[in-house]
């Protein structure tokens, strides 16, 4: 009985000295929250954590642009004419009279940047008035400005840039109608 006792005062005193450094042990957080988020819901907060804003101040073609830190972005899974290639204009200044000297919201993928270390980008423009915005990348195409350049290991958008190409190209639009 003894021992019990001198036991029972000793943990007593070893509580109540003990640092409070001490981590007890704890039951695991439930994660059925995240698990009940949608796929959607789990894609928006991914999407949400890597976007970012940037004043675009002058577009150099139809998939390249800087921003106002210096930055060069480049539009992600597409691509535009080339300099002298049929709708290079074209595309220049549709992306020209979207975006320069406007904020857009910039959302990255898996590559952040290309061999030429230019920011690889999905970009989003506010409408004018600012109740929704327009998705750049998928306009360019749905217009017939660019086609589509998926790369891995980027996947982000890739479904809804293939559907804008597969629909201008089928009405002709843009590059697909004017250019051979």
């Amino acid at each position: 009985m003894s021992k019990l006792f001198l036991g029972v005062i000793l943990l007593f005193l070893w509580l109540w000295i003990a640092p409070e450094d001490i981590s007890w042990p704890v039951s695991e957080p439930d994660s059925t929250a995240q698990e009940n988020l949608s796929k959607t819901e789990q894609a928006e907060e991914a999407i949400a954590a890597s976007s970012t804003t940037a004043r675009a101040v002058y577009v150099i073609d139809g998939d390249t642009f800087d921003i106002e830190s210096g930055a060069r972005v480049r539009l992600l899974g597409i691509d535009t004419p080339e300099r002298g290639a049929c709708y290079y204009a074209e595309a220049t200044d549709f992306v020209r009279t979207l975006i320069e000297g406007k904020e857009v919201r910039l959302v990255s993928d898996e590559t952040d940047k290309d061999k030429y270390d230019r920011l690889l980008r999905q970009v989003f423009v506010v409408t004018e008035n600012g109740d929704s915005e327009i998705h750049l990348n998928v306009r360019l195409v749905e217009e017939g400005y660019a086609i589509i350049l998926p790369i891995p290991p980027d996947r982000q958008y890739r479904e809804e840039l293939a559907a804008a190409e597969a629909a201008a190209r089928a009405a002709e639009k843009g590059l697909w109608g004017d250019c051979e």
